[in-house]
C-alpha cells in the first residue's frame, strides 16, 4: 500500500482538503499535516523566529493520521519528513485548493510550495487546485472524480518522476469538461498588477490585483490557456534543476577567461 503525505494551505478545516482526502484514500494509506488557518500566496516560507506546535486533529476520521500546526505548508512537509511520519513517503499531495494555480501562481502560491518542498526530499509531488472560489456554492462532488480519474492514469508515473505535478481542475459540468491535457506554465506578466487608490488621509495606497479574467493568453498549449477552455491541465517540472548543464558552462567560462587573459596580456 502506498503511503502519502497532505498539506494545504487554505488550512485543515477546508472543504476541498476533506474532499481530496476522502479520494486519495481509495489509494493508500494518508497522512495530514496542515496549518491552523488559511496561509494563501504565503509561498515557500518558513517559521524561523517562534516553535511550531503540533496539534493532533480527527478532522478526517480513524483511518487518517493528522496534525493541525501554527506554521506554513513548507513547515508542514517538513515536520512530516523529519519527525512525525514514521514510514517511507511514496509522494506529497497539496491540495485541493479553492482556486486554480496556473501561470505566474507558481511562485506565489502556497499549494504549490508545499508541494515543492517534497521535492527537497527526493519525494514526488502534486499540487491539486480547482477553479473555483467561492466556499459557499463549490461542488467539490465534481472536482474529486475528475481527480480520482487523475489518480487512476497517473498515480503509478507520479511515484516513478521525483517530479512536482501541478494540476488544475476547471469548474465545468459534465457537459463542458473537454478531458485532460499536458500544459506549459503561462508566464504573463500582466496577470498581476498594482491597482492605486487612496486610503485613510487621502494617503496613496497599492492593491495587488489579479487580472486573469482580462488576460488573453497567446499559448493554446498553456495551463491557463487550457483551463479557460474546460480542459484539466497538467504540468510538470522539477524546481531544483540547478545545475542544468553546469560542466559545459564551466568549459564555456574557461575558454572564454582564457580568451579574455590573452587579450589582455596576462595583466
Amino acid at each position: 500500500m502506498k503511503t502519502f503525505l497532505v498539506t494545504n494551505d487554505d488550512g485543515i478545516f477546508a472543504p476541498g482538503l476533506l474532499a481530496f482526502v476522502d479520494v486519495l484514500q481509495h489509494f493508500g494509506k494518508v497522512y495530514v499535516i496542515a496549518p491552523d488557518k488559511e496561509r494563501s500566496a504565503i509561498s515557500q516560507s518558513i517559521t524561523l523566529r517562534q516553535p511550531i506546535e503540533a496539534k493532533e486533529s480527527n478532522v478526517f476520521g480513524r483511518n487518517v493520521q493528522a496534525w493541525s500546526i501554527n506554521g506554513t505548508p513548507t513547515d508542514a512537509i517538513k515536520l512530516g519528513c523529519d519527525v512525525l511520519i514514521h514510514s517511507p513517503i511514496d509522494v506529497v499531495f497539496s491540495g485541493m485548493n479553492l482556486g486554480a494555480n496556473v501561470g505566474r501562481d507558481l511562485f506565489y502560491s502556497g499549494t504549490v510550495s508545499g508541494a515543492r518542498e517534497a521535492i527537497s526530499y527526493d519525494i514526488p509531488a502534486v499540487a491539486v487546485s480547482y477553479d473555483e472560489y467561492d466556499v459557499e456554492t463549490v461542488d467539490f462532488q465534481r472536482a474529486t472524480k475528475r481527480m480520482y480519474e487523475w489518480l487512476s492514469l497517473f498515480l503509478e508515473d507520479v511515484v516513478a518522476s521525483r517530479h512536482l505535478w501541478n494540476v488544475n481542475i476547471p469548474a465545468s459540468d459534465d457537459e463542458q469538461y473537454r478531458g485532460m491535457r499536458w500544459a506549459t506554465i503561462d508566464l504573463n506578466i500582466q496577470r498581476y498588477r498594482h491597482m492605486v487608490s487612496k486610503g485613510p488621509h487621502q494617503r496613496t495606497i497599492y492593491w495587488l490585483t489579479d487580472y486573469r479574467q482580462d488576460v488573453q493568453s497567446l499559448d493554446e498549449q498553456s495551463d491557463l490557456y487550457l483551463l479557460n477552455a474546460h480542459f484539466l491541465t497538467t504540468s510538470t517540472w522539477h524546481p531544483l534543476r540547478l545545475h542544468y548543464e553546469v560542466e559545459a558552462k564551466q568549459q564555456w567560462l574557461e575558454k572564454m577567461e582564457h580568451h579574455a587573459l590573452i587579450k589582455r596580456g596576462g595583466y
